[in-house]
């Protein structure tokens, strides 16, 4: 159970001042002006009220979350585009949102790119179309390929392309101590096997995944 699960939402207005003082990205709480957009993911059937909305710019402020949730016992998930039609990207404690962390460096000769974790797929089909690739994406423009690929990706191409988690060549991933990895078929293969699919959307941060594509005519 949340620490703040009965609090006001001035005590929780100091604590996010605290937060707010040791990361770059932003932090929204119950009473701000832009708590109510801030809270709504994609599906409206989930209607959970976080005491704490963190939008993280850079990895260290996931990081400095992570430990902030520790520290007070917060039930944390993480938020890349919203889209969990289990609703994992939401609960009433703490939201960790990657959306900040959004581009997308395209290698044309390798049909390869390196995302980052909250980059969503109209971004990513736009720098790809440049070139002529494709990878399977979420049936809208808004979805981020975080929650996407640790969900499998099936995508409307995928009878033709595949699985979007197949795709993946590796993946930077933070744990839940802070620490960085990387994870790959060659280094830490099973931590790459729970990502791909199946695991819920919260085993690990994934912050950034180079990418694999194939030429669309």
């Amino acid at each position: 159970m949340s620490a703040f699960e009965d609090s006001t939402t001035a005590i929780d207005g100091l604590y996010a001042v605290a937060l707010k003082s040791t990361i770059v990205g932003t932090v929204v709480v119950p009473g701000d002006p832009n708590y109510s957009a801030s809270r709504q993911i994609f599906s409206r059937q989930f209607q959970d009220l976080p005491q704490f909305i963190v939008y993280c710019e850079v990895f260290d402020d996931v990081r400095k979350s992570l430990q902030f949730a520790r520290r007070h016992n917060l039930w944390a998930v993480i938020r890349s585009g919203g889209h969990s039609t289990a609703g994992y990207s939401t609960n009433n404690a703490m939201v960790i949102d990657v959306s900040g962390l959004s581009y997308v460096v395209v290698d044309a000769a390798q049909r390869q790119a390196v995302v980052g974790a909250g980059t969503r797929f109209e971004k990513i089909d736009a720098a790809l179309d440049t070139f002529g690739l494709h990878v399977p994406g979420g049936s809208c423009g808004s979805v981020a390929v975080a929650g996407f690929m640790q969900g499998g990706g099936y995508g409307l191409t995928s009878r033709e392309f595949g699985m979007n988690c197949d795709n993946v060549i590796d993946a930077t991933l933070m744990l839940h101590d802070g620490s960085l990895v990387v994870a790959s078929a060659d280094e830490n293969s099973d931590l790459f096997w729970a990502i791909r699919g199946g695991t819920g959307n919260n085993f690990v941060f994934c912050f950034r995944s180079p990418i694999s594509f194939t030429s669309f005519p």
